[in-house]
């Protein structure tokens, strides 16, 4: 306090005595919070027409001094994305202007990255997008992204016994969600789905949504939107931590986790992150007369290196992270007169991520992002026959030994030039990206795919309501698009069709904001379904070459409420229209019963629409949230057949709240969502229901005074939901046979949560 005392003192001498001497004018700039000066903030004082207009940038007392006399109009962006932008009109003065920034409350109005070129607040930005906060993931004691999503209203989250968990949005899931760790794609997709299990979240900061088609932005696998996974960045002090644990004490053998949190630095000017942990899942089976796992057990290990430095003009991130994984499924005793026997797969997964991610600034409204990244993905599966009575164990059938491995090679460049006073911003980029894949069952002849695009877009701003953003993206893809150029190139050179999209946002005051979208979208048939061939016991999936990449058409209208009614007080309502039409969408298809075989087809027409909408009101001590969701889906499988269309109606409500003890250091959070009973149809025009479910978690977390401990604990699944009946038949699902029953979770669980803090 006394150095804010100092420091005030000092500016008021300086500045009577510069006033006095000069008899000019200043712009004095604080923050409202704490009332210290605001340093390197960017001022533009706009004299025009009758004058010129100047830009500086305030100092370390927050001063910036105003050339001119007369009227004019002052705007101020300040360096920190905490602060908000100040714009006023002045007339003919003789003193000098002290103004004081507000401070953005991230649980109204974050910063965001996805879908823009930098910073920006969610009030600001064209695209509607949705944040879950590391607050949320450590009241719902998440360890991974399927379990966080599971809460959130708008996102359905599959669960498959082998190949993990996945994400539907909009109706829309498998290989049309894009997600992102770092604005980088995650690969190592099975059936299409990024096993969500897998993302580990002891590290993560927030998680950004956006829905609908991004493929402007993020080409290929965004046409039904974008997850992106936002680490911590390292914060270079001399050594703090965290170690972390996790018990699940409802089950036998117990499950636990274990993490750490390292950030110290190799230089002073060199912050160095460093995380690593071992998680364990001991399945859970609900009929031990059998051999097999409902829910199969799991091993995960993982850790990350990342080191931030920054220039005089440009920040860097180098980060490197393993995980792996090894899963185990185990089939039913087989009798006979001479023995027991059972089979026992294991599969393992090994992912190497290595990424290097720079900013230049050129100014405060002129910077180059430029990230790339080494993406490697590894499947193996081993089966082996296990004798029950013996315990010796021989090799299986050779088909049931198979090793897939896909590497990924991303570059992404983009430029963003931002003017203020014109109200015009534009940003062009390039994306390049090599996928290829090794094994078995994918043909050498065919290793790889590449992707080659140029995107631009131009933002306009006519008055201070309006907001106007087109963009365009121009892309080269090895497999697919239309030959060009065909004198020189012959049929090698391809154009995929260029895509559009155009955002407009219109300020109905300075709460309420209209947006209005539309996306065209498109993407290329993966390595995967062109030429995956997995024949097993339990599998017979064949790739399709002769798919056709997928388009689509989006529209979304939205309204969107922000309001700050107090400083510890605030409240937010959004309320939003989709419409998707997808055409040749790819989907697995049910050829022949008989032998269950299955392969990746295209469905002339597919469309989903419906609305969202979400209240969250907040005090200091308390966070209420509602949020709903209504969908109806419609396919048909050829755009001539109106006979056979196919559609299901969805819905989910959610509803959470947290209350705060600041007293006891103390918070107590109940969150629920209820998913109606859906209704689908598979590929071979058989029809299914899937009943509704309901879950509830109740969490406590607790801090102590003076101590490095913090504690949590509480019920997950507090109703013990497990699955839920369908009438889908057992050939519905190529991978596992679940019967008449779909999993949810694996049951109710009480967890007890430690933290140690290393300050």
């Amino acid at each position: 306090m006394y150095r804010i005392c100092i420091i005030s003192a000092l500016f008021l001498l300086f500045y009577s005595k510069a006033e006095a001497q000069s008899g000019n004018r200043f712009v004095i700039v604080k923050s409202i919070d704490n009332n210290k000066p605001v340093f390197g903030a960017d001022v533009y004082a706009d004299f025009r027409p009758e004058g010129l207009l100047y830009k500086g940038k305030t100092d370390s007392l927050g001063i910036w001094e105003i050339p001119a006399t007369g009227a004019f109009k002052l705007t101020i962006y300040p360096a920190y994305d905490s602060l908000q932008e100040f714009s006023a009109v002045y007339s003919v003065v003789d003193k000098s202007i002290e103004v004081k920034l507000l401070t953005r409350d991230k649980r109204l109005d974050q910063v965001t990255i996805t879908g823009n070129t930098g910073p920006r607040a969610i009030s600001e930005n064209p695209y509607l997008v949705r944040v879950i906060h590391r607050e949320k993931i450590e009241q719902l004691a998440a360890q991974n992204l399927g379990e966080l999503l599971l809460n959130e209203v708008n996102i359905q989250v599959g669960q498959d016994a082998v190949m993990g968990s996945n994400a539907i949005m909009q109706g829309i899931g498998g290989q049309d969600i894009k997600i992102l760790i770092n604005g980088i794609p995650v690969i190592g997709r099975v059936n299409g789905n990024v096993d969500l299990s897998q993302i580990v979240l002891n590290n993560v900061e927030r998680i950004e949504i956006i829905e609908g088609p991004m493929s402007v932005v993020y080409g290929t696998d965004a046409l039904g939107g974008v997850i992106n996974v936002i680490t911590k960045t390292p914060v270079g002090k001399k050594l703090n931590g965290r170690f972390t644990s996790f018990f699940d004490m409802m089950r036998t053998p117990g499950n636990y986790n274990l993490d750490a949190a390292i950030n110290t630095r190799i230089t002073p000017k060199i912050p160095l992150a460093i995380n690593f942990g071992r998680y364990f899942f001991a399945g859970q089976d609900f009929n031990t007369i059998t051999r097999s796992y409902d829910w199969k057990p799991k091993t995960k290990y993982f850790g990350d290196v990342s080191a931030f430095w920054k220039t005089a003009n440009s920040t860097h991130r180098i980060t490197s992270a393993v995980f792996s994984e090894k899963l185990t499924d185990r089939s039913d005793a087989e009798y006979s007169l001479a023995n027991v026997t059972g089979f026992n797969s294991y599969y393992k997964t090994l992912r190497w991520d290595n990424s290097l991610h720079s900013v230049f600034t050129i100014d405060k409204f002129k910077r180059f992002e430029w990230q790339n990244a080494f993406n490697y993905y590894g499947r193996t599966k081993n089966t082996i026959k296990r004798n029950l009575v013996t315990g010796t164990e021989t090799a299986y059938r050779p088909e049931d030994q198979d090793t897939s491995e896909f590497s990924l090679f991303n570059s992404r460049g983009i430029y963003n030039y931002r003017d203020p006073v014109h109200h015009v911003s534009w940003s062009a980029g390039y994306d390049f990206s090599r996928e290829t894949a090794l094994g078995k069952r994918i043909p050498s002849e065919l290793p790889g795919i590449n992707d080659v695009a140029v995107f631009g877009s131009v933002e306009y701003s006519p008055t201070k309501e309006w907001q106007f953003r087109p963009s365009l993206r121009v892309l080269h893809n090895s497999r697919f698009g239309n030959p060009i150029l065909t004198g020189v190139f012959g049929s090698r050179f391809k154009m995929a069709p260029i895509i559009p999209s155009l955002q407009i946002k219109f300020n109905l005051s300075s709460h309420l904001a209209f947006r209005g979208s539309y996306s065209k979208g498109f993407r290329a048939p993966s390595l995967k379904e062109l030429n995956f061939y997995f024949v097993d016991v339990n599998h017979n999936i064949h790739g399709n070459d002769s798919l056709k990449a997928e388009t689509s058409d989006n529209f979304i209208l939205s309204f969107d409420y922000r309001h700050q009614l107090t400083k510890t007080m605030g409240t937010l309502f959004s309320f939003s229209l989709f419409n998707n039409v997808i055409i040749n969408k790819i989907n697995l298809a049910l050829i022949d019963s008989r032998t269950n075989y299955y392969t990746y087809i295209n469905i002339g027409r597919f469309r989903s629409q419906g609305l969202n909408t979400n209240f969250e009101f907040f005090t200091s001590r308390s966070t209420f949230q509602f949020s709903a969701m209504f969908l109806t889906v419609y396919d048909l499988l050829l755009l001539s057949d109106t006979v056979d269309q196919k559609s299901y109606i969805n819905g989910q409500i959610g509803m959470n709240y947290t209350y705060k003890i600041p007293s006891q250091r103390m918070s107590v959070s109940f969150l629920s969502r209820y998913t109606s009973p859906t209704v689908g149809y598979m590929e071979n025009l058989d029809r299914y229901k899937t009943d509704g479910f309901y879950l509830l978690d109740i969490t406590a977390q607790k801090s102590f005074k003076n101590s490095p401990w913090q504690a949590s604990a509480g019920v997950k699944n507090l109703l013990g939901i497990t699955t839920v009946n369908s009438t889908r038949r057992d050939l519905s699902n190529p991978h596992s046979q679940q019967g008449m029953n779909v999993n949810i979770t694996p049951g109710r669980s009480f967890f007890l949560r430690f933290i140690y803090n290393i300050r």
